[in-house]
């Protein structure tokens, strides 16, 4: 399934609307990024800048998010992750200033181990962040131990950044420490920083 500029194209999207073109997608967009998740399994299939391209790297499988448990009884943990979810389902919300798609993972694991997963991702209509947040982590079988979401496989770096991308301000020597700015919200502004293949 190829996803391309018709993200963009319609400003402030619903889930609901996006999965009526895609059906088998939920996601969020507005003119400056778009993101879809596939609804029967909770993957994340992309990242997308304005002209269209996917920001994920298309060779890397990583799951969403992974959590770690200690087993009820063991001191080792076990890794439980989204990617072979038993049930996955989406939701969404908000309004013209901004949407919210909510998702619920459950995983069973190993050792009678398995937990609920949720989380969140937010897009304001004007805003090139996406904002994560995981809303909370339900075990059965064991303790939480750890938590990593997002995690995302972004596309390969320019080895010449400077030549790609113009930064507001920012003269050739600065923009190579520019770069692509992965903070905790989500990715840079990418109408400012095309720097991923």
């Amino acid at each position: 399934m190829k996803h391309t500029a018709w993200l963009i194209a319609l400003s402030l999207c619903t889930a609901e609307a996006i999965a009526d073109l895609e059906p088998d997608c939920v996601g969020l967009t507005n003119q400056h990024i778009g993101i879809t998740l596939r609804k029967s399994d909770g993957a994340l299939l992309g990242i997308y800048s304005p002209d269209g391209r996917n920001l994920l790297a298309t060779n890397a499988r990583a799951s969403l998010w992974s959590v770690e448990l200690i087993p009820d009884g063991t001191t080792k943990p076990v890794t439980l992750s989204a990617d072979k979810p038993q049930r996955v389902t989406f939701t969404s919300s908000g309004g013209p200033a901004g949407r919210t798609l909510h998702g619920v993972y459950e995983v069973a694991g190993t050792n009678s181990t398995a937990c609920t997963v949720k989380i969140e991702i937010a897009l304001c209509a004007d805003s090139p962040f996406l904002r994560w947040r995981l809303v909370g982590v339900e075990t059965k079988g064991g303790r939480l131990w750890s938590v990593t979401y997002p995690q995302i496989p972004v596309g390969a770096f320019d080895a010449e950044p400077a030549q790609r991308f113009e930064m507001d301000g920012a003269d050739e020597a600065g923009a190579d420490d520019a770069g692509a700015n992965l903070n905790g919200h989500g990715l840079s502004p990418v109408a400012h920083a095309k720097c991923l293949a």
